[in-house]
C-alpha cells in the first residue's frame, strides 16, 4: 500500500483538512529535510504552517468522478503520450519480465486535476471530495 508521505509531493496545489479541523488548506510546499509540509489557510494565504504531514488528508477526486470534459481532455494527454511513450524493458535475476511504459502529460494531468492515482482515500490517508460536496 502506498503511504501518503510518500506521493504528497504530487499534489502541491491540492486542498486538504488538518485534523479533525473544518478549515480548508492548500498544500504549498513539501520539505524533504525537516519532513514537514508547508499549507496555507483558504482564510489568510500569506503565511503558510508548517506542519506533520500525518495530520493533513488532502481532498481528492475518485477517477470515476471525472466529467466528459476531463475525459476528453485527458485522451488528448494520452494520445500524445502514446506518440512519445518511453518504454522500459527488463529482466529481474527471477527471470521477471517487466515492461514499463512512462507517460508523464496524462499522469500530471490527472495529477493537476488532484485525481487519487494512489488509492490513498480507500485507505482513509484521503478525504474524496465528492463526500464533502455531498454534505453540503
Amino acid at each position: 500500500m502506498v503511504q501518503l508521505k510518500e506521493v504528497l509531493n504530487l499534489y502541491l496545489g491540492c486542498e486538504g483538512k488538518l485534523g479533525s479541523s473544518e478549515i480548508i488548506f492548500t498544500l504549498s510546499a513539501v520539505q524533504s529535510v525537516s519532513d514537514l509540509i508547508v499549507v496555507r489557510s483558504s482564510n489568510d494565504s500569506r503565511q503558510g504552517q508548517h506542519v506533520d504531514p500525518k495530520n493533513f488528508k488532502p481532498i481528492l477526486r475518485k477517477l470515476e468522478s471525472m466529467t466528459e470534459e476531463e475525459f476528453n481532455e485527458f485522451k488528448i494527454c494520452a494520445d500524445n503520450d502514446f506518440a512519445k511513450m518511453i518504454v522500459i524493458e527488463s529482466m529481474s535475476k527471477d527471470g521477471d519480465y517487466t515492461r514499463l511504459c512512462h507517460q508523464a502529460t496524462s499522469q500530471a494531468y490527472l495529477l493537476s486535476k488532484h485525481f487519487d492515482l494512489f488509492n490513498l482515500i480507500s485507505s482513509s490517508q484521503a478525504i474524496d471530495k465528492e463526500t464533502l460536496t455531498n454534505k453540503k
